[in-house]
């Protein structure tokens, strides 16, 4: 819950007027609410930090976290459509309705 009150509190500091998050991930859940203009403030604030940048800008991505001990391997593929066009930075993917 605190991890989702955060979230919240970001949104609102950004002034994203039509966003709650209920979780993480947004997956099936339809309390998660959001708006094209409020994704859009989100992105403009994460293409400030570097790493954001790197990961929307590799075609493969590979990190390797853990916790006590115990790593693991996490791999993904930009899949955007629109990605290697020129002039073209795709950060959100996917949608739910």
């Amino acid at each position: 819950m605190y991890f989702l009150a955060e979230m919240n509190k970001c949104a609102e500091a950004l002034n994203m007027k039509n966003t709650f998050y209920d979780s993480p991930h947004g997956l099936g859940n339809v309390k998660n609410v959001s708006c094209a203009h409020d994704v859009a403030l989100l992105c403009h604030v994460c293409m400030k930090i570097p790493e954001f940048r790197e990961i929307c800008s590799t075609k493969y991505y590979e990190v390797k976290k853990g916790l006590n001990g115990n790593t693991k391997t996490y791999k993904w593929d930009h899949n955007h459509q629109l990605y290697g066009q020129e002039g073209v930075f795709p950060i959100k993917s996917g949608w739910t309705p």
